[in-house]
């Protein structure tokens, strides 16, 4: 085997580029001739209705027709058909039809749909859950738009979780939806343009609202960096509270000096943008628009002027790579170096007074004369007393040991008294990733004011 590889090989270079240059004729031996497999035909069976739905397929010169409105009649024709042919394997497609499915695959995904209608939901090939789609976006098996969303939300909730590859695709399709069949707006608070918009809200009337309400919104807008890092995952109340500072800072600048917002400086200007209700989709436009506003949010309007759309607001796909993400993977690469945490990153901001800005929220952080907390009382009317636990420890030293570590602290005992027991509890609020296990109190000394042993 190998010593006829060699041959061939070498004849092969011969014919080529050796025979040629000296005018010598050209070496031929015996090749083996390699016998082509004919394709298997299929050998399912079709019903007289499948057939009847195949047959509008059939094209001609005279009688042309696009694929989403053939796919328009052989739904209408079928929308009632049941179907006991279970196919476990379907072929990934772009815009898939019943076309463009074998004759298995399409008894396959009938099957599927009837056990969809009766109540049990299976994961299914892509292929199948973007036909049910489809056939719900062109009002298909649906007496109304009303009834097609309702069943297109239910769908979202319960098949996402089995196979999230149509929830992106689902998430515009339905804002499409409650435009083009002119459904109430109160529907569009539930798409991802409208929660995107409500984030962009909390950090464009920043000083409105509370640290916990600023970080939750840049989790949302800027999930990719904050999702994976360890660090924020182990330090999120300092950190948060930095990036809510910080980003108040950030906004206050441009509100003095600059004509745009800090909005616009993370995610650009607002603009208008055409688009077309389900562009991605199969679908065929045969319902009447009328003009009309619609509105998303109070930062996104959608227009309609005849039977066209467009859309005034922010744009959704500047977060991959937007700035805010730089932003925050600034703010935990300052806050590692400033913690000397093993594990730095490097930082992707150069505007120098964004970097200063965070330096000074972050030592502003660590160096905090003030520590005040809660403590339950049962003097006081409200059911507690505010206390500053810094002025009240006057030593704090950490020594680590075989498995655990060991403090030795001096702790203020009267007028007022501190408990080790509040020291721990404020750990375990403020700082959980630092929250010990188990903790033992032993009393060593007691100081006069002065500092001295009291005896």
């Amino acid at each position: 085997m190998a010593e006829n590889r060699y041959q061939n090989s070498a004849l092969w270079f011969y014919n080529t580029y050796v025979a040629p240059n000296l005018g010598e004729a050209r070496v031929y031996v015996d090749e083996a001739i390699r016998q082509r497999q004919a394709p298997q035909p299929e050998t399912t069976v079709l019903p007289s209705l499948l057939k009847a739905a195949r047959s509008l397929e059939q094209q001609s010169l005279y009688a042309w027709q696009s694929r989403e409105l053939v796919f328009l009649k052989q739904a209408k024709l079928l929308v009632n058909y049941e179907d006991d042919c279970p196919c476990s394997h379907a072929s990934a497609r772009y815009y898939p039809t019943y076309q463009s499915l074998t004759d298995a695959e399409l008894r396959g995904y009938f099957t599927w749909r009837t056990q969809l209608r009766k109540g049990d939901l299976q994961k299914a090939p892509s292929t199948f859950a973007f036909l049910y789609i489809y056939e719900i976006l062109n009002q298909v098996g649906v007496e109304n738009p009303a009834e097609g969303y309702e069943k297109l939300r239910r769908f979202r909730a319960e098949y996402v979780p089995l196979d999230n590859t149509v929830e992106r695709y689902l998430d515009t399709w339905m804002s499409d939806y409650v435009l083009y069949y002119d459904l109430p707006e109160s529907l569009l608070q539930e798409s991802k343009p409208a929660s995107f918009d409500r984030q962009l809200v909390t950090l464009a009337e920043i000083g409105r609202h509370t640290d916990a309400e600023i970080a939750e919104a840049v989790r949302s807008l800027a999930p990719r960096w904050l999702g994976r890092s360890r660090f924020y995952a182990q330090n999120t109340q300092d950190m948060d509270r930095v990036l809510a500072r910080v980003l108040r800072g950030i906004s206050a600048h441009y509100d003095a000096r600059c004509k745009r917002t800090m909005v616009e400086f993370f995610f650009g200007p607002r603009h208008c943008q055409a688009f077309r209700p389900f562009e991605s989709a199969v679908f065929v436009n045969k319902v009447p628009q009328r003009d009309r506003d619609v509105s998303v949010s109070p930062l996104r309007v959608c227009h309609c002027r005849q039977g066209h759309w467009t859309a005034e607001g922010y744009s959704l796909y500047t977060l991959p790579s937007g700035k805010l993400e730089s932003f925050t993977k600034s703010v935990d690469c300052a806050m590692r170096d400033a913690c000397g945490d093993r594990h730095p990153v490097k930082q992707t901001t150069d505007t120098k007074w964004i970097l200063k800005l965070i330096d000074t929220e972050i030592q502003a952080l660590l160096g905090q004369e003030s520590l005040v907390i809660q403590k339950k009382s049962k003097k006081s009317k409200k059911g507690y007393t505010e206390i500053d636990l810094i002025p009240m420890i006057h030593l704090w030293e950490m020594t680590p040991e075989a498995g655990c570590i060991t403090v030795h602290a001096r702790l203020m005992a009267q007028n007022p008294g501190l408990n080790p027991s509040i020291v721990i509890d404020t750990i375990r609020n403020l700082r959980p990733d630092a929250a010990p296990d188990f903790v033992r109190y032993h009393r060593n000394e007691i100081y006069d004011g002065e500092g001295k042993v009291f005896r």
